[in-house]
């Protein structure tokens, strides 16, 4: 294997830290995935500039943390400038900045909500690797069944079990920390 293809697994192997880091940073799941998978594409893009000086976390971290930057300037600038509907009047500022208002308006709400990820990140931690893997690839990567199961190396029904099993441990995990429950 080449020492190019070795750090692209190597910086792929950094997105479940990513993602954690990006989630504590942003309220929104797709925006913080968004961050995560241009951190991933602009880390292998300028792979050559990685020197060593730090350890490669650190390196891809500093990347996540300009994208979750440009990200929130991103929505400050869409919740400042109103758009035009298509008679040419303004109609308003866009659904996600209204929703991400709302939700910054409400203290004990967001205190709920930062509490809620804490412990849900936490309880993924716990889970067996098996366990967690399936979960994240199915649920949080968006991948289907047959990728998931050759990256993990189960069969179809092992991973059904698995993404189960995984389930059911978040849901006691973020019931005895009185958590809301994020999926049905």
């Amino acid at each position: 294997m080449s020492a190019c293809a070795e750090l692209a697994l190597e910086i792929a192997s950094h997105r479940k830290v990513l993602m954690r880091t990006a989630l504590q940073r942003m309220r929104d799941f797709h925006l913080a995935e968004d961050a995560v998978q241009d951190t991933l594409l602009a880390a292998l893009a300028s792979s050559e500039r990685f020197d060593g000086r730090s350890k490669l976390r650190t390196w891809l971290t500093g990347i996540l943390l300009h994208k979750i930057t440009d990200a929130h300037r991103a929505a400050a600038r869409c919740r400042t400038q109103p758009f035009e509907n298509e008679e040419g009047g303004e109609e308003g500022y866009g659904v996600h900045a209204k929703e991400h208002h709302a939700s910054c308006a409400d203290p004990e709400r967001l205190l709920e909500s930062r509490r809620s990820l804490s412990t849900l990140s936490h309880a993924i931690d716990r889970l067996p690797a098996l366990q967690s893997g399936a979960l994240l690839k199915t649920q949080f990567e968006g991948l289907d069944t047959a990728t998931a199961c050759r990256e993990l190396g189960v069969s179809p029904g092992n991973l059904w079990v698995l993404t189960h099993r995984a389930r059911e441990a978040l849901r006691a995990s973020l019931a005895m920390a009185g958590c809301a429950i994020p999926f049905a």
